[in-house]
Order: C-alpha cells, then structure tokens, then sequence
C-alpha cells in the first residue's frame, strides 16, 4: 500500500504543478556546467513552431531542439614525491582531453490552460573515450512552473547544484579542484574533493525545487539505489566479485537543499547555501563480520561578490558515511575550501586554498592504530577569453598529503580491502596549460 501512495504522490505532484504568482525560476545547473558558464555561447536551438492561433498573452511553443556542449585540451606538466604506486604517475608529462560533454535538449511551453507550463528532455553524452566509461551521463524529464521545477530520471541532485562555493568562479580547470587529480598519486585515504561521500551522482532520481522567495530557495532529491542508473534492472543487492574490494552503496538516500541568493545595489551580492545527504548503506559483502555505516553528511558554503571581485568558501563534514564498522574512531573525512577571484573583460584570475582532515580509526579486532591523513593544496588559476565561446587558461598547483606513516597507510588499505596501492607520503605540483570550447 506505501509503494501505491507514493506512487500516487508523485503522480499528483507532476499534475498540481501545470495549475498559479510567478517567482523566480530555480536555477538546476549543476557544478559541471557552472564551471564553463562564463564562456559559452548561445548553443544552436531548433525551436518547433508556435501555435498560429496563439493570443497575446498564450506564449506556447511546440518542442524544439537545443544543442549545447563544451571540451577541453590540457597539456600537463609534473612532479610528486610518489610516482610509481597504482600503475605509475611519474613520466612528468601529461595529454588530456577533458570535461567533454554534449547536450541534447528538447523543450516546450503548454499554452494558458496548463498555465504555461514549460517541459524538457535532455540527454548529456560524455566525450570521454576511456575503455568501459559510460557515454550517457545524463537523461532526465523536467517539469516547471511557478509552483517550482519537477525533474525525474538520471541527473545531479540538490547537494550538487544547489550548493555554493567558490568552484564557481575558479578559473582554469577548477583551481584546487580542477583536473590535476588525474595526475597524483594520492595518499592513502586522504579526501581532496568536494563531494559529499555516498552522494548519488548520475544515477535515477526525483528532485522537487521550489521557487526563489525573497532570495531563499529549497529543494528534495530522492535516490531510491545508488548503484542504479537509466534502464538497469531493479535488483536488492549489489554483488561484488568474491575476491574484490568491499564497495558499499547508498540505498533510501535523501538529499535537502537551501539557500539564499541576493544581489544589492553598488554590485554586491551574497550567497549562501547548506545541503545535507542521508541515506542507508547496503553491504556489497562483509568483512570480518562487519558492515558499514549509514550516510549522513553535510555542507555549507559562502560566496560574496562585489564589483569584479568574488571571495568564497565551503565546508563539508562526511562525519561516518560508509565507513567500515570494523573500524573505531575513524570518520569520512572534513574538507575546508576558501578562494578569492577577479573578472573583467576577458581576463579571470583566481586563488584557491583545500585542507582536508580525516581519522583512520583502528582495528578493533587487533587494536592497530593507523593514525589521520591530512591535505593541503593552493592553486593560482589564470583564463584569457579569446572569443566567445573560446578561452586559453594556465593553472599551477602545489600540494602536499600527509599520513601518520607508511605502515599504517599499508596496514589500513589492507584491512578496508581498498582496490588501490598503498601510498604514503605525497607531495609536489603541477602546471596546466590547456583551452576550452563552449557552446
């Protein structure tokens, strides 16, 4: 009976939402797209043709096609301390084509009687052309009115676009948290991103937003299996391979959104922003008898402009999501993130500062300690506009990742079962050079 009351919920609520004052629309661009807004272009749009008996005031469309997307070519160059763990990372020189993507939207407008009522669908393709890497990382149905936005099937949900920081303005390929990821080696559980852990990325779920009120904003999404995306078959359990690593899942997760976003005269603006993840967690396989924690994680962040000048922040506390119980006094990891950034006309320029904390816990079977990691990474990240649609950026990056020792790295990635090397120990930097393409 609960699962035919939901389902009858969601029915009601896709229909309530094509029946009244208009606010501003919920802005659902997720950190991907944030990333290259600066730069884009106007897309190329295939707009259907308009009903030829419509009034003044019946702004219906039939649905049309729009075309958007954007990649990027980045040249780096390397050095760290541990260069030869998980498969080797010293040759000190890189080629990436990174952060494609290509977007197929086809929207319309229902005319007065549904209360214009505009609708949507688009699929997202990745240009990522790695072996066993999926080529859809998007395919969703939205809904929107002045009731707020509908949207349903795989997308980004209210942690991710709904959160602020300074990922916004970064420059390059993201300052602190751009693409030099793909080049280190990192230390043997140490957090370097700004994801809340166990939030359910590209795969199936509903998101409700409402629309913006005096500034404040809200919104819900709803993950039924985080191991489940498109068309895949329902299934209770996922199964790992026998000698695999233990890779628990998110099931039941629920993702809450606010924030508040507010432009004042003399070009200053403030935004604000908490979001929050929780969920269940659904064991892969055990490990010593022990299962993992539920998820339960939060994050808020902080961004002021004024004038060509932003300053930001985030923070994030993953407390115990999908830590393994075999384990005590170990957490997911708490990540603080500040940068500053300045834009005008074609030139962008940003400084950003990562530190992150996490406890390893230890062994409650054997009482081994394996101690904390720690990070630290700045950025200095610098985009020249070239035309529209078209910039060049340069982006250096130092970091250093810390752990109590080697032996504790090893023995902690050993009793976790984590698929990778043990990595003690890491320091060094990175330049990228790179150019992007947006449209």
């Amino acid at each position: 009976m609960s699962k035919l009351v939901r389902s009858v919920s969601v029915l009601a609520l896709s229909i309530a939402m094509t029946a009244a004052p208009t606010f501003a629309a919920p802005n659902t661009q997720d950190k991907r797209e944030q990333k290259t807004t600066d730069i884009k272009g106007d897309g190329i749009q295939v707009m259907g043709e308009s009903d030829i008996t419509a009034t003044p005031v019946d702004e219906s469309r039939g649905p049309g096609l729009e075309i958007s997307g954007g990649t990027s070519f980045n040249a780096y160059i390397f050095k760290q301390k541990k260069r030869e763990q998980n498969g080797g990372k010293g040759r000190g020189t890189h080629f990436g084509a990174d952060d494609s993507r290509i977007n197929f939207q086809v929207l319309g407008k229902a005319g007065p009687e549904l209360d214009g009522l505009e609708y949507s669908f688009l699929i997202g393709l990745t240009g990522n052309t790695e072996a066993g890497k999926t080529s859809v990382e998007e395919n969703r149905i939205k809904l929107k009115n002045r009731y707020g936005t509908l949207i349903g099937g795989v997308h980004r949900g209210v942690t991710d676009f709904m959160a602020v920081g300074p990922f916004a303005f970064y420059a390059g390929t993201g300052n602190v948290l751009g693409n030099y990821k793909s080049i280190v080696n990192e230390t043997t559980g140490v957090v370097i991103r700004d994801d809340l852990k166990g939030a359910p990325k590209d795969q199936t779920k509903v998101t409700y937003v409402t629309p913006r009120f005096f500034g404040i904003q809200a919104g819900y999404s709803y993950t039924p299996d985080g191991n489940q995306a498109g068309e895949a078959k329902l299934a209770s359990k996922a199964l790992a391979p026998k000698d695999g690593a233990m890779t628990p899942v998110g099931q039941n997760l629920h993702e809450a959104g606010l924030n508040f976003k507010k432009e004042f005269a003399n070009s200053f603006g403030i935004q604000l922003s908490a979001t929050s993840l929780f969920g269940n967690s659904k064991n892969t396989k055990t490990h010593h008898d022990a299962g993992y924690s539920d998820i339960a994680a939060y994050a808020l962040g902080l961004v002021i402009n004024y004038g060509d000048f932003s300053i930001g922040g985030e923070y994030l506390d993953n407390g115990r999501s999908l830590e393994w119980n075999g384990l005590s006094g170990n957490d997911s990891g708490r990540v603080f993130n500040v940068g500053v950034g300045y834009s005008r006309d074609r030139h962008a320029v940003s400084l950003g500062y990562l530190h992150s904390k996490r406890k390893l816990g230890h062994n409650k079977r054997t009482g081994f300690e394996y101690g904390t990691t720690k990070a630290n990474v700045g950025s200095l990240s610098y985009d020249y506009k070239l035309a529209k649609g078209l910039k060049l950026y340069a982006e250096g990056v130092a970091f250093q990742y810390k752990t109590s020792s080697t032996a504790q790295a090893t023995a902690w990635k050993e009793a976790t079962m984590s698929p990778k090397d043990a990595v003690g120990n890491n320091n060094g930097h990175a330049i990228m050079l790179g150019s992007a393409i947006s449209f």
